[in-house]
C-alpha cells in the first residue's frame, strides 16, 4: 500500500519519469505473488469440504477485479498518456486491500 501511495504521490507533484514509475511498481508487483498466494491458501483453509467452490470464487473475484479496474482506466484515462489515472485506480484498490485486511471480519 505504502510503495501504491508514494507512486500516487510522485504523480501528483508531476515528478514522474520512468523511474518513479518503475521502482514503486516494482515493489507493488513483486509484493503481489506472495500475497495472492497466502491469502488463496488462508480463505481455502476456511471451506476445506468447499475448495473446488471456493478456488472458483476466488479466480472469478480475481477476473472481477480486474475488469473493474480495467473499466475505470478505459472511462477515466486522460488522452496525453499520464500515468496519473493508473496511479490513482492502483492506490485506491491497494488502500481498499488494506483497509480489508486490517478492519475486516475476522474469525476466531
Amino acid at each position: 500500500m505504502l510503495a501504491s501511495l508514494v507512486l500516487l504521490a510522485l504523480e501528483k507533484m508531476e515528478l514522474g519519469s520512468i523511474i518513479t514509475i518503475i521502482l514503486p511498481m516494482f515493489v507493488i508487483f513483486s509484493t503481489n505473488g506472495i500475497i495472492a498466494a497466502c491469502t488463496n491458501a488462508a480463505a481455502l483453509d476456511r471451506v476445506p469440504n468447499m475448495a473446488g467452490s471456493g478456488a472458483a470464487f476466488l479466480g472469478a473475484l480475481q477476473y472481477g477485479s480486474g475488469v473493474i479496474s480495467s473499466f475505470l482506466l478505459a472511462v477515466l484515462a486522460s488522452q496525453n498518456g499520464n500515468p496519473w489515472m493508473m496511479s490513482w485506480v492502483i492506490a485506491l484498490f491497494m488502500c481498499l486491500s488494506a483497509v480489508t485486511i486490517f478492519f475486516g471480519i475476522r474469525g476466531k
